[in-house]
This record gives C-alpha cells, structure tokens and sequence, in this order.
C-alpha cells in the first residue's frame, strides 16, 4: 500500500519513478497529488484512489485486477489509458481471467473525451460514472 497526502511542489518525477518499480502494488491513496501524469503498472494493484487530484491530465494503467478507480474532483482529467499489454503481464498464468466489476467515482471530476471513453468502453466497467 501507499499513501500521499497534499504533495504538489518540486518535481513530480518522484512518484512516476516508485511506481515504476512498485509492480507488486496493491493498493495506491492520494488525496492532493498534485502532478501532471501518473502510469500504474502492477498485477496486484485493486485499488487507486486519486482524490482531488487537480494536475492530473494523464493516467496510465496496467492494473489487471483493479477493481476500483476513484478520481472524484480530478478537474483536468484528460486521458486515461487502460493497457492491452505489458511485461508484466507474462507473470500472470496463462490462463489468467479476472472478471470483478470495475467500480469508476468520478463525482465532481471534469474528464476530457478521451478519458471518459476509456472508461465507458472498458470491458469490466459497471459502476457509476458521474
């Protein structure tokens, strides 16, 4: 698990960096992370929490088991990308299937078209999208 709370001064590259090397992640809070991209790659990874995360413009996701996305007041969401593939997925059994619904909170956040489409055409989407 990770935890971040009101982080928006000097340079962002930190976080990118550790999650970079985070792939066994399985749980990611933020409330006020003020950076503009952030790029999850883990097979673990069910849960990320971006709270108020007024800079994000850009998410990238290889999270196969994520169950839940909460980017409530993200004001400038502007493209989210959920990965077809990546190397991690060669860790994962072949016959590796995940079926749980993906639950999106998106109250209060202003996603651009591309973001929301990713969202709305994503094959486990079934949770509310606001």
């Amino acid at each position: 698990e990770f935890a971040c709370h009101y982080w928006g001064l000097g340079n962002p590259a930190w976080v990118n960096n550790m999650l970079e090397k985070a792939t066994k992640l399985r749980s990611f809070d933020s409330y006020k992370l003020r950076v503009p991209y952030l790029k999850f790659a883990s097979n673990e990874l069910d849960n990320i929490r971006l709270h108020r995360a007024e800079c994000l413009q850009h998410l990238s996701l290889w999270a196969p088991r994520l169950t839940t996305l909460d980017v409530q007041a993200a004001y400038d969401l502007d493209v989210i990308v959920f990965l077809k593939n990546h190397p991690l997925q060669q860790a994962l059994p072949n016959t590796f299937r995940f079926h749980e619904e993906l639950l999106v909170n998106a109250v209060n956040a202003c996603l651009g078209p591309v973001a929301r489409q990713a969202i709305l055409s994503h094959e486990r989407f079934r949770g509310v999208l606001e």
